[in-house]
């Protein structure tokens, strides 16, 4: 099997809008979610760039849904490569669909974790066992 790293073309417009956006992305709440059991209100610490990738260093604010023993004071480091699968940038998303979602600005950010739950991270009453 062969790594194949991102093209020049998928580098230059990685760079270019992790430089755009980043201020933002900083300065915003954020709801992270890794699928299948991690939801977490955080803040983005800082942003790393290099030629393959860029990597995000995650500071937990609180807990919304997360595994036993899981602890919200440590550090997150979450990297993604520029030619991630159907990697998507902008203002309000970091989506690197199989790794993370990282939602800037939400709303429910604010909000305690008891309201902030989103829909996709709770049981749906119709499978809930009685």
């Amino acid at each position: 099997m062969e790594i194949v790293g991102p093209t020049r073309r998928e580098r230059k417009k990685g760079l270019a809008d992790v430089e755009r956006f980043a201020p933002g992305w900083k300065s915003s709440p954020a709801l992270l979610v890794i699928k299948p059991n991690l939801g977490l209100l955080v803040s983005v610490k800082s942003i790393e760039k290099n030629d393959s990738a860029f990597t995000l260093a995650i500071a937990v604010e609180e807990a919304i849904v997360a595994p036993k023993g899981f602890n919200s004071r440590d550090t997150i480091s979450l990297q993604c490569c520029w030619n991630h699968p159907y990697l998507h940038l902008d203002a309000e998303l970091i989506s690197a669909p199989y790794s993370f979602y990282l939602h800037f600005g939400s709303k429910e950010c604010g909000k305690s974790a008891n309201s902030a739950r989103p829909r996709y991270l709770t049981i749906p009453k119709a499978l809930k066992r009685k």
